[in-house]
């Protein structure tokens, strides 16, 4: 008889390229910010932030909890601490940010970064960036998408090594997961998505096909433990967006569980203890 492995469920989803935490009980809502070098494939959200009435965007989002945005343009730091008090969770990402300026919005209180090494300036010896800063900030969440497309293994081996327990997996995937390979349209993008890997025209990713258990299997593939990729898919990501009833198991708790087999197929997913899917 195999052994089953039960978790703490997080479902994660990708909006218009940032992770948003659900469970099938509550929806969020993500607007999305971007820097003219670094945009990734949304470019219909593509503003800057001095040309954002922010109070108007805030007012038009009634459940706004998770934001990701990039913070070396004008303004930056003080839409920050306006996010702050409405309660959002800010996330630095898509940007082309200096170690000065990551710094700068860590300092302010964000903790955490979007998709790191994807869509952001590359880490170099004598330039930083987002990703030099966020990996020896201990207080910084660092999102990855581990599909083996967006990043190399031995990068995710790396980034665990140094961010073990402030890693969390995201997707980043678009609405072509589990149809197949094919043409399709990410809002007014065409894309085509060849052997699972989602692509523009011009060869530039566009978000992913990866789903969360695959996410979850793939960082245990690269050597981490099962117990540990777990938090990372639950428990972390849980934890960035305050969510502090979810990502745990025990008495008294939220009992949103995903049990596993030996070879992490899912057996049964539970929602508040009732079986929803069953394998």
């Amino acid at each position: 008889m195999s052994a089953l492995w039960m978790f703490p469920a997080l479902i994660a989803v990708i909006l218009t390229g940032f992770p948003v935490a659900l469970t099938m009980m509550a929806l969020a809502v993500v607007f999305g910010l971007h820097s003219f070098g670094l945009v990734g494939l949304q470019y219909q959200f593509i503003q800057k932030l001095e040309e954002v009435a922010t109070a108007q965007v805030l007012a038009a989002v009634p459940l706004f909890i998770f934001m990701g945005a990039m913070f070396e343009l004008p303004g930056a730091l003080e839409l920050i601490d306006l996010l702050h008090v409405r309660g959002v969770t800010v996330s630095l990402g898509h940007s082309n940010a200096t170690a000065a300026e990551a710094h700068a919005a860590f300092d302010r209180g964000v903790r955490t970064v979007t998709h790191v090494f994807n869509a952001m300036r590359p880490l170099t010896h004598r330039d930083p960036g987002i990703v030099g800063a966020a990996l020896v900030r201990p207080d910084v969440v660092v999102q990855a998408i581990v599909d083996g497309v967006h990043l190399d293994p031995d990068v995710v081996r790396l980034l665990w090594s140094v961010a073990a327990g402030r890693f969390a997996l995201v997707t980043d995937a678009i609405a072509a997961v589990g149809l197949g390979d094919g043409d399709y349209a990410l809002g007014s993008v065409d894309l085509a998505v060849s052997d699972g890997i989602a692509r523009r025209g011009d060869g530039v990713l566009a978000g992913s096909t990866l789903t969360m258990i695959q996410a979850l299997r793939n960082l245990v593939e690269v050597g981490v433990p099962l117990e540990r990729a777990a938090e990372a898919a639950s428990l972390v990501p849980a934890g960035v967006l305050g969510l502090t009833d979810l990502g745990r198991l025990g008495i008294g708790r939220r009992a949103d569980v995903v049990v596993l087999d030996d070879n992490l197929e899912i057996e049964r997913v539970l929602v508040a203890g009732e079986t929803r899917v069953a394998g």
